[in-house]
């Protein structure tokens, strides 16, 4: 087996990112990591003599060109308590790219191999140090972009996903003996109220799994960004707010109406949260083909947001379109922003939106010094929509997670829906393809082509 192979190989990979920094990590794994790292210090023998799990201070040197490369502290960890479950050392040394790459090349030319993308986790999970899906959490935990992807990650990591998945196995597992033994003596008088209870365990089962596709397309949009849709009339200060906030000028400022007839969007971190800010068309009536286009884009992009942000100018009167906002996104998060507050007091404004119970903000969006406060009362509101949308942690934390439950979920529909005209012999079967799904979610059945696919998408290092 290939993978044999490249076990009885020491690796090494940089564990930290790339770039200059303060210091750097670099990771070497294998049973000759130690002899492999000692013929890299001046302080050999010291080095092997240490002891596991302390730090020392060594000099990095090539014996050979007779060149101190850096000082460094190692600390050694000995196989089989190790994150891999081999001798593991990991060097501390300065952070600068031109170090790096020479302490790499020196192990290189010494013995060691470069390691591939996943693969000191691999080894983890190959020598018995981590079943499958917590391998597959430490990924999510690194990559993670919200809050509620990180709490999936962490109960996956911690075993709750695990506890969850068992439970699911032993409920199956059950029926499947109870429905076999009424196979096996089909004379006993409770056949019938077996089945009715078997019909109702499956039905909770599909359920429960409908309730983790649910928490999962939730937690899908927080991985992709909440969508924030910045919205109003032409020329309210859409664009200046949008500016305002990812803190430079992505979007067209002019007093011209219709300067912005695309959607324009960016990426920025509220409150721990990812947030898609999108500067949209100004919802005017126009003759323009283009500046229709882009407005009923606006119109479609309100539909999906997740909070609006209304901008409505304070020397302008309510338009038609404004009022349409309000009555088309009534149950939507909306916030509103009062711009030009410099040019009037927008009291009708003021008082509309306290009627429709809007929280709203009273700005000159041309004044830098109100970024401080604008942003902080956004963010608020945004933090707190994000917060009112909250679920429990899932369990499906990857593609291949979701892949496998929805097809767990397919198969139960028709067995729940079909249960009473089904024979015994063929809701046994479908039963056990269920169990061998949730065999393969816990990697129980893995091969070398899904652990190939899950570990080829860690990063180099990990």
């Amino acid at each position: 087996m290939v993978h044999c192979i490249e076990q009885r190989d020491t690796i090494a990979a940089l564990a930290t990112g790339k770039g200059n920094s303060a210091l750097a990590i670099i990771r070497i794994s294998g049973k000759n990591s130690f002899k492999l790292v000692s013929q890299c210090l001046l302080q050999e023998q010291r080095f092997l003599q240490a002891v596991p799990r302390r730090i020392h201070l060594y000099r990095f040197y090539d014996k050979e060109l007779k060149k101190s490369i850096d000082e460094i502290t190692a600390i050694k960890y000995a196989s089989p308590q190790s994150y891999t479950g081999e001798d593991i050392v990991e060097i501390m040394c300065h952070g600068g790219e031109v170090v790096i790459d020479e302490i790499l090349s020196l192990l290189i030319k010494n013995g060691v191999r470069f390691a591939m993308r996943g693969e000191f986790t691999r080894r983890a999970y190959l020598n018995g140090k981590m079943d499958l899906l917590k391998a597959e959490s430490i990924r999510q935990i690194i990559e993670s972009t919200s809050k509620k992807q990180i709490a999936t990650a962490l109960e996956m990591y911690a075993g709750n996903t695990q506890k969850k998945l068992v439970a699911w196995k032993q409920a199956i597992k059950k029926i499947l003996a109870e429905i076999e033994a009424g196979i096996d003596f089909p004379d006993e008088d409770d056949i019938k109220e077996k089945k009715t209870e078997h019909e109702k365990n499956i039905i909770h089962l599909y359920a429960a799994i409908e309730k983790e596709i649910k928490k999962r397309n939730t937690i899908k949009t927080a991985e992709t960004g909440y969508k924030i849709p910045i919205i109003g009339i032409a020329n309210a200060g859409k664009s200046s707010l949008f500016n305002m906030i990812i803190g430079y000028d992505r979007a067209i400022v002019h007093h011209q109406e219709g300067t912005t007839r695309d959607a324009v969007s960016e990426e920025v971190l509220m409150n721990g949260e990812k947030v898609k800010l999108i500067d949209t068309a100004g919802l005017n009536e126009t003759e323009n083909a283009i500046e229709r286009m882009g407005i009923k884009k606006a119109w479609d992009i309100i539909k999906h947001g997740e909070t609006l942000i209304w901008v409505t100018p304070a020397n302008k009167k309510i338009t038609k379109n404004e009022i349409k906002i309000v009555k088309e996104s009534a149950k939507k998060k909306i916030i509103a922003c009062i711009s030009k507050m410099d040019l009037s007091e927008g009291k009708k404004k003021k008082r509309l939106l306290e009627k429709q119970e809007i929280p709203f903000i009273e700005t000159c969006l041309v004044d830098e010094n109100q970024r401080e406060k604008i942003i902080a009362f956004i963010a608020q509101h945004i933090g707190n929509a994000i917060k009112n949308s909250d679920v429990e942690p899932g369990i499906i934390c990857t593609k291949r997670h979701e892949e496998i439950v929805l097809r767990i979920a397919k198969k139960l529909a028709a067995l729940s829906g079909n249960n009473i005209t089904l024979g015994e012999d063929i809701l046994a079967q479908g039963l056990r393809g269920i169990l061998k799904d949730l065999e393969e979610f816990v990697g129980e059945t893995s091969n070398e082509e899904i652990l190939d696919m899950i570990f080829s998408d860690f990063c180099i290092g990990k």
